[in-house]
C-alpha cells in the first residue's frame, strides 16, 4: 500500500469549508489542481475530474464517489487486483479557531509500485496545491 497525504490549518468556519469542497460546479474558482469536477456527489455515482498532474496538460479521471458524510468527502477506483485507490478529504475543528484540512490517497494492488513511481510526487504536489488554494480562497 502507498499513502500520499497532506494537511493544512485553515482559519475559517468548518461549514464554509465544507460548502466549498462540495460545490463541485465551482471548483474552477479555487482549485488549480482539479479545476473541474462533475458529479452528483452521491455515493456510488461517478466523479469526472479534470486534473493537472503535469501543470500543463490536463487529464480527465473518472472515479466513484465513496464518502460524502459530514466533513468527509472521498472517491476512488477499483481495478480489481491491479489497482485500487481511495482519496479522502476531511475537515476537523482544532484548537485556536482553526480547521484542519487533511487529505490522502491510498493506493494498493499489483500496479501500486509502478503508479507510485510515476505519479506519487505529482499527486503529493497536487494535494499540497489544493490545500493552499482552499486556504487562500476560504480565508
Amino acid at each position: 500500500m502507498k499513502l500520499i497525504e497532506t494537511e493544512i490549518l485553515i482559519e475559517a468556519d468548518i461549514d464554509k469549508l465544507w460548502a466549498i469542497l462540495t460545490d463541485f460546479d465551482h471548483y474552477d474558482k479555487w482549485n488549480q489542481f482539479c479545476p473541474k469536477a462533475i458529479t452528483t456527489g452521491k455515493i456510488g455515482d461517478t466523479i469526472d475530474m479534470t486534473v493537472y498532474l503535469d501543470k500543463q496538460k490536463p487529464i480527465v479521471q473518472r472515479e466513484i464517489m465513496m464518502d460524502n458524510a459530514p466533513y468527509e468527502l472521498g472517491w476512488g477506483l477499483n481495478w480489481g487486483i491491479l489497482l485500487k485507490s481511495h482519496r479522502l478529504q476531511r475537515l476537523e475543528i482544532v484548537e485556536g479557531g482553526f480547521v484542519k484540512y487533511y487529505t490522502y490517497d491510498k493506493l494498493w494492488g499489483l500496479l501500486t509500485p509502478i503508479v507510485s513511481w510515476m505519479y506519487a510526487k505529482k499527486i503529493k504536489e497536487g494535494f499540497e496545491l489544493t490545500a493552499m488554494c482552499l486556504k487562500a480562497y476560504a480565508e
